[in-house]
């Protein structure tokens, strides 16, 4: 096994794929710093939100945008050359077992992943911090209302914290997933639209379910305003707009269970990290979810690999 991985990490340093794809990243890095600045320019002066340490380190962990969508695709492209230019097919000659291949296939992409991942999201943290004045979101003008505005936009550190901690599984489940995929189809074409397409649409569909389940709850509170002035007539409107919401709240929980890039849904509906919150139940069933789809990729994409021949 060790010498599968000495030979993965050595061949994985010398990769052009990743050498090019960690090129395209600091470039898109320095791109997406310049817009965010320009962004936050235009709105007033000394105004520093989209640009800075704390919303550079969230949007640089989006895999179905920006950065994160190539990261799954250059996996599957090293993944599938494996196979195309011979290199299993060696390993497996030698002496050396399926099972085995196979697990250094998969810890050689996550080390694929995390070197593109960490050097990306802390180049991006980085330059987002220094031209942001400061990782947290801030102003130097006098308006009152964009102070009250920064104020909502400033996460505090257990929210951070675990964001990157789902950030980080989130990407073990892709890397498990893209290994997955291209060690069965070993084909690039069907490949890449296969992994692509589950993640931008598990990330796009908590986006659309979630702001009605917010919109419940905010009925509720409504309705029990209007309750305690004794004004039945609204309390009635508010407790049957809920009603109307309420499927979505089902819906809204069972996603944050099954959907392992669900937190990413929630973070495209709010403006650079305004009203995010990840309770601690949230947490726990984010983190369970990528553990448990990581753990069902790996198990059956072994079983697949060793029962089946190599062509």
């Amino acid at each position: 096994m060790f010498r599968l991985l000495k030979s993965s990490f050595f061949k994985l340093i010398k990769d052009w794929t990743l050498r090019i794809t960690l090129i395209i990243g600091l470039a898109l890095a320095i791109f997406l710093t310049v817009l965010y600045g320009m962004m936050d320019a235009s709105f007033a002066d000394g105004y520093h939100s989209s640009l800075c340490g704390q919303s550079s380190l969230i949007n640089s962990f989006s895999p179905s945008q920006n950065f994160g969508i190539a990261i799954p695709i250059n996996l599957a492209i090293f993944t599938i050359l494996e196979f195309s230019q011979g290199t299993i097919r060696n390993k497996i000659v030698v002496g050396n077992s399926k099972l085995k291949v196979y697990i250094s296939l998969l810890i050689t992409g996550l080390l694929f992943t995390f070197a593109l991942l960490i050097i990306y999201v802390g180049f991006s943290t980085i330059l987002g911090t220094i031209f942001g004045k400061g990782f947290f979101p801030n102003y130097s003008g006098e308006e009152q209302y964009i102070k009250e505005m920064i104020k909502s936009q400033t996460l505090d550190i257990a929210t951070l914290v675990r964001f990157v901690i789902i950030g980080l599984l989130s990407y073990v489940t892709i890397t498990s997933f893209a290994v997955f995929v291209g060690t069965i189809l070993r084909n690039i074409g069907p490949s890449i639209p296969l992994i692509i397409v589950p993640l931008v649409l598990l990330s796009l569909i908590p986006m659309f379910i979630y702001p009605f389940a917010l919109s419940y709850y905010s009925c509720l509170e409504s309705a029990n305003e209007a309750l305690e002035i004794g004004n039945t007539e609204m309390y009635n409107y508010y407790m049957e707009m809920a009603n109307s919401y309420k499927s979505f709240v089902g819906i809204d929980n069972a996603l944050q269970i099954f959907d392992p890039f669900y937190i990413y849904g929630i973070i495209m509906n709010t403006t650079f990290g305004e009203h995010i919150q990840i309770s601690s139940s949230l947490f726990t069933k984010q983190v369970l979810s990528n553990i448990g789809y990581s753990g069902l990729f790996s198990f059956f994409g072994a079983l697949i690999f060793t029962h089946r021949d190599l062509k």
